[in-house]
């Protein structure tokens, strides 16, 4: 008589254990420029559901074209000024998609499949091996330096630079006392300013460029511990060496560790700090402010330029499969014939910097 029970109850735990909630949110966001209205509109939407994530970004650009049109001359052309990307990655079968849409959103007209592990890997093209062959791809694994090493050079960094940044550079952080409700979610504030002086064409000291952001983040909603899981995860898929340069891979980390402790406060408000229980996602950001005020010169001209994202909705409903399908329409296009390019493009710098150096002696 247990033994229906017993079964029926492992049922349930395996079904509990596949079981996972789907998250989706949606924003809005907008760039304007002086008292205009915005130039640039953008709608990005992002599903989450197990091993899977689409981001799916539209945006108008139509009224920045027809201004830089204007200031052509009339001269048209380029990208079009409105349309739909899709990004898929999912873990489960190893694939990364980018797709462009077709103008009424209703087909795929181009993208682009393949492997997400292997990517990166394909992507490296080693510009070094022009210079000495023994930096060629077979060659043994680049080194790389420990987050320590890089934490210590960059403050080694920091503090060497400190005397000639001071002047001209200076960063404000602090998180806001009071917690505010925004659309409906309970969210925190935090906020960053930064002040750089620029040189002028007049020859005085310089003039101040303000940069002023508000970041709002709502935590614990349903549903994060599935974006921090999938963000985990993709992360390590991306893991590794972006390059076959040391110099060029751990350049990057170190400057980032010289970046004032306001600014890696700001960033970690929004991802975490590495090393952290939650790093790479910290909740939902549901406001996000920017405002650069040029000096006041450049202001006659552009005045201030304004960033602004607001979340939409937040939605925990489940997501048909199809969001995460691959396109069946639309061109598909090989990234192979782009690598062999670049292959070819190092090989003749390669030839090039031999006949300059033959040359010169």
């Amino acid at each position: 008589m247990q033994k229906p029970f017993i079964f029926g109850a492992l049922a349930l735990a395996s079904f509990a254990s596949a079981v996972h909630a789907d998250v989706t949110w949606e924003h809005t966001a907008s760039v304007s420029m002086g008292t205009s209205k915005p130039i640039t509109l953008f709608n990005i939407r992002n599903d989450w559901s197990g091993d899977n994530h689409r981001a799916r970004i539209s945006f108008d650009v139509s009224k920045m074209a027809a201004a830089a049109g204007n200031m052509a001359g009339g001269m048209s052309g380029g990208p079009p000024p409105s349309g739909t990307v899709d990004i898929i990655e999912r873990l489960g079968d190893d694939r990364l998609i980018f797709a462009l849409r077709n103008p009424t959103n209703t087909a795929v007209t181009q993208y682009l499949e393949e492997p997400y592990s292997t990517l990166q890997s394909r992507l490296r093209i080693n510009f070094f091996q022009a210079l000495d062959p023994k930096f060629a791809k077979d060659a043994e694994p680049v080194p790389a330096l420990t987050d320590e090493q890089r934490r210590r050079l960059g403050q080694e960094l920091r503090a060497y630079t400190k005397p000639l940044t001071q002047a001209v550079s200076r960063q404000y952080f602090r998180a806001l006392p009071e917690k505010r409700v925004i659309n409906g979610l309970e969210s925190r504030g935090y906020r960053y300013t930064s002040m750089t002086k620029v040189p002028d064409s007049m020859g005085s000291k310089g003039q101040w460029v303000r940069m002023a952001s508000e970041l709002w983040i709502a935590s614990g909603q349903s549903g994060d511990d599935e974006i921090l899981s999938f963000t985990k995860r993709a992360n390590e898929l991306k893991s590794g060496a972006p390059t076959v340069s040391m110099w060029i891979n751990e350049i990057m980390p170190i400057l980032a560790e010289t970046a004032p402790n306001e600014s890696q406060a700001f960033i970690a408000a929004l991802i975490g700090r590495k090393g952290d229980a939650n790093y790479g996602f910290k909740g939902t950001p549901t406001q996000i402010f920017l405002t650069v005020s040029p000096p006041p010169a450049e202001q006659l001209v552009t005045g201030e330029i304004r960033l602004q994202l607001n979340l939409k909705r937040r939605a925990d409903a489940p997501i048909p499969m199809r969001a995460f399908a691959s396109p069946t329409t639309g061109e598909r296009t090989k990234i192979e014939p782009f690598l062999a390019i670049m292959r070819n493009l190092v090989k003749e710098g390669r030839d090039k910097i031999e006949k300059s150096m033959g040359d010169m002696l």
